[in-house]
């Protein structure tokens, strides 16, 4: 396959995800109960998940060189969503601990029946990474950067900075982009 464009082979990782984190709680039920009742799961699972770290675990099982930006509490959770993507090896150089900050979760329910699901989520704002934290010198060491909205505090000076340095830039937004990183 042919592409317009050419990757330079001199760095250190192939794509570099600068977002969001999570440990999530998979609970399985028959059917979503009606208000006010009381129903059996039919499974839970506790697992490591966030669109961006999630995404680079993806990229390490398909070969790329990959590297995780975030940030996590200072907990249980922080230290399991930190050894799941080392145990994938993904570098983990630009994670980030908040001290007295709880790690972003979900309980994720899953309707047996249709598959449908409802997500409840939390998310401490003491794990948002500012501009001056957004670890330029690993977004320097990548062919490729990943980024999603939830990172809004720092989203566009690193999509700035990456595309001075020559980076191809991906990115996950619910909001429209400044033009100038309209393809």
């Amino acid at each position: 396959m042919e592409f317009s464009f050419t990757l330079p082979g001199d760095r250190e990782f192939d794509v570099v995800g600068f977002g969001l984190n999570a440990i999530d709680h998979l609970v399985t039920i028959p059917r979503f109960p009606s208000f006010n009742t009381k129903v059996r799961l039919a499974d839970h699972r506790q697992m490591s998940g966030g669109q961006v770290s999630s995404a680079m675990v993806g990229a390490r099982r398909l070969g790329l060189r990959a590297s995780y930006i975030g940030k996590v509490g200072y907990d249980n959770e922080g230290r399991m969503l930190i050894e799941s993507l080392q145990k994938e090896g993904v570098d983990c150089g630009g994670v980030m601990i908040a001290m007295g900050a709880k790690t972003q979760g979900a309980v994720i329910i899953i309707e047996q029946f249709s598959g449908e699901r409802t997500i409840l989520w939390y998310h401490d704002d003491g794990t948002r990474v500012g501009i001056a934290r957004m670890g330029n010198c690993l977004i320097n060491l990548a062919l490729c950067l990943l980024v999603t909205n939830d990172t809004v505090l720092c989203q566009y000076p690193a999509l700035e900075y990456s595309v001075r340095q020559g980076l191809h830039v991906a990115m996950r937004t619910y909001m429209q982009p400044p033009r100038q990183f309209c393809v």
